[in-house]
Protein backbone atom coordinates (compact mmCIF):
# COMPACT_ATOMS: atom_id res chain seq x y z
CA UNK A 1 0.00 0.00 0.00
CA UNK A 2 1.75 3.54 -0.82
CA UNK A 3 0.73 6.85 0.97
CA UNK A 4 -0.34 9.15 -1.51
CA UNK A 5 1.59 12.55 -0.93
CA UNK A 6 0.46 14.76 -3.21
CA UNK A 7 3.21 14.90 -5.73
CA UNK A 8 2.26 13.26 -8.38
CA UNK A 9 -1.60 15.18 -8.02
CA UNK A 10 -0.11 18.39 -7.37
CA UNK A 11 2.47 18.12 -10.52
CA UNK A 12 0.58 16.24 -12.91
CA UNK A 13 -2.33 18.45 -13.73
CA UNK A 14 0.18 21.28 -14.39
CA UNK A 15 -2.31 23.94 -13.40
CA UNK A 16 0.07 25.09 -10.28
CA UNK A 17 -0.91 28.96 -10.00
CA UNK A 18 2.02 30.97 -10.63
CA UNK A 19 1.04 33.73 -8.16
CA UNK A 20 1.53 31.07 -5.05
CA UNK A 21 4.45 30.27 -3.60
CA UNK A 22 4.71 27.08 -5.19
CA UNK A 23 4.64 28.51 -8.63
CA UNK A 24 6.79 31.20 -7.45
CA UNK A 25 9.48 28.76 -6.38
CA UNK A 26 9.01 26.60 -9.65
CA UNK A 27 9.79 29.60 -11.56
CA UNK A 28 12.81 30.58 -9.58
CA UNK A 29 14.14 27.14 -9.65
CA UNK A 30 14.20 27.49 -13.74
CA UNK A 31 15.68 30.87 -13.25
CA UNK A 32 18.49 29.70 -11.32
CA UNK A 33 19.08 26.68 -13.75
CA UNK A 34 19.01 29.07 -16.80
CA UNK A 35 21.07 31.94 -15.46
CA UNK A 36 23.72 28.97 -14.52
CA UNK A 37 24.30 28.12 -17.66
CA UNK A 38 24.91 31.40 -18.88
CA UNK A 39 21.38 32.45 -19.57
CA UNK A 40 20.96 31.11 -23.00
CA UNK A 41 19.78 27.50 -22.92
CA UNK A 42 19.51 25.10 -26.08
CA UNK A 43 15.67 23.55 -26.71
CA UNK A 44 17.48 20.20 -25.62
CA UNK A 45 18.69 21.70 -22.10
CA UNK A 46 15.44 23.59 -21.53
CA UNK A 47 13.86 20.43 -21.80
CA UNK A 48 15.79 19.23 -19.05
CA UNK A 49 15.05 21.81 -16.78
CA UNK A 50 11.72 21.28 -17.12
CA UNK A 51 11.88 17.58 -16.21
CA UNK A 52 14.23 18.99 -13.17
CA UNK A 53 11.51 21.47 -12.03
CA UNK A 54 9.30 18.56 -11.94
CA UNK A 55 11.70 16.12 -10.10
CA UNK A 56 12.46 18.83 -7.44
CA UNK A 57 8.41 19.39 -6.30
CA UNK A 58 8.28 16.16 -6.40
CA UNK A 59 10.96 15.31 -4.13
CA UNK A 60 9.84 17.98 -1.90
CA UNK A 61 6.53 17.04 -1.66
CA UNK A 62 7.57 13.27 -0.70
CA UNK A 63 9.73 15.28 1.94
CA UNK A 64 6.89 17.15 3.09
CA UNK A 65 5.01 13.85 3.47
CA UNK A 66 7.48 12.29 6.16
CA UNK A 67 7.80 15.46 7.77
CA UNK A 68 3.64 14.87 8.08
CA UNK A 69 4.35 11.21 9.63
CA UNK A 70 3.13 9.87 6.27
CA UNK A 71 5.09 7.15 4.82
CA UNK A 72 5.84 7.75 1.32
CA UNK A 73 7.73 4.72 -1.19
CA UNK A 74 10.87 5.06 -0.65
CA UNK A 75 11.34 3.17 -4.00
CA UNK A 76 9.63 5.98 -5.95
CA UNK A 77 11.71 8.56 -3.61
CA UNK A 78 15.14 6.85 -4.30
CA UNK A 79 14.12 6.58 -8.51
CA UNK A 80 13.23 10.52 -8.84
CA UNK A 81 15.89 11.32 -6.44
CA UNK A 82 18.30 9.23 -8.94
CA UNK A 83 16.84 10.26 -12.04
CA UNK A 84 16.95 13.96 -10.78
CA UNK A 85 21.17 13.34 -10.23
CA UNK A 86 21.47 12.28 -13.36
CA UNK A 87 19.05 14.87 -15.25
CA UNK A 88 21.89 17.44 -13.23
CA UNK A 89 25.36 15.28 -14.22
CA UNK A 90 23.97 16.07 -18.31
CA UNK A 91 22.46 19.19 -17.71
CA UNK A 92 26.04 20.26 -15.89
CA UNK A 93 26.55 21.19 -12.41
CA UNK A 94 28.75 24.08 -12.84
CA UNK A 95 28.54 27.81 -13.25
CA UNK A 96 29.05 28.67 -16.83
CA UNK A 97 29.74 32.91 -17.48
CA UNK A 98 27.90 34.40 -20.20
CA UNK A 99 29.95 34.62 -23.61
CA UNK A 100 30.37 38.18 -23.50
CA UNK A 101 31.82 38.56 -26.44
CA UNK A 102 29.78 36.83 -28.78
CA UNK A 103 26.63 39.12 -26.87
CA UNK A 104 28.99 42.17 -28.05
CA UNK A 105 29.40 41.23 -31.48
CA UNK A 106 25.85 40.36 -31.87
CA UNK A 107 24.94 43.85 -30.37
CA UNK A 108 27.28 45.30 -32.69
CA UNK A 109 25.62 43.76 -35.78
CA UNK A 110 22.39 44.99 -34.97
CA UNK A 111 23.67 48.55 -34.83
CA UNK A 112 25.59 48.32 -38.11
CA UNK A 113 22.40 46.87 -39.77
CA UNK A 114 20.29 50.20 -37.80
CA UNK A 115 22.77 52.60 -37.85
CA UNK A 116 24.79 53.52 -34.82
CA UNK A 117 21.96 55.64 -33.94
CA UNK A 118 24.52 58.51 -33.29
CA UNK A 119 23.01 62.04 -34.51
CA UNK A 120 19.76 60.78 -35.62
CA UNK A 121 16.70 61.82 -34.07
Amino acid sequence: MTVKHGAYTALSKRKIDKRTALGKWIKNIRQALVTDLGGDVTAAQSILIDRIKFKVCACHFMEQAVARGEIPSWHDYAAVTNSLRADLQLLGLERRQKDYISYLDEVNSVKKRHGSGQGEK
